[in-house]
């Protein structure tokens, strides 16, 4: 009788954990078929490696032109300047999370690749959305 309590209890937290993570996989958006995982890949690698030479300038010229309006140079200075003087040294891409985003004013698809890579001091995780025409339209650098 015991076995079989067990059995219940056990089934039961397997059935709510199931639902919740079905719940959570509904909620996502999965990787956009117009675009290539592999394309996809690389063009983000371009864009970190030149972030991390920190040349804001070529950085802020990869966005998209529309976007070009909406941060400077001088933001990514200001933002991510003191944060490659702790992490140090590029070391090695990790592995990207890859998935996508609509835009729900006008209905744009967008490919959102979370790049994690390693420092010697630390770890940061790059954040890139890429149009379907392959262009930057946001780039975050955070912390890990």
């Amino acid at each position: 009788m015991k076995v079989l309590k067990r059995n219940k209890s056990f089934f039961a937290v397997t059935a709510i954990a199931s639902i919740l993570m079905l719940g959570i996989i509904g909620c996502t958006y999965g990787f956009p078929e117009e675009f290539d995982k592999d394309e996809c890949i690389e063009k983000c690698e371009e864009i970190i490696e030149v972030a991390n030479t920190q040349d804001f300038e070529k950085l802020h010229s990869m966005l998209r032109e529309d976007m070009q309006d909406n941060v400077t140079p001088a933001d990514f200075v200001d933002a991510w300047g003191k944060k490659y003087k702790a992490l140090g040294e590029f070391e090695k891409f990790g592995n990207p999370v890859l998935s996508g985003d609509v835009d729900p004013e006008n209905g744009a698809i967008f490919a959102m690749i979370a790049y994690y890579c390693y420092y010697e001091n630390g770890e940061a995780v790059f954040t890139i959305f890429l149009d379907t025409d392959m262009e930057m339209t946001s780039i975050s650098m955070k912390l890990d």
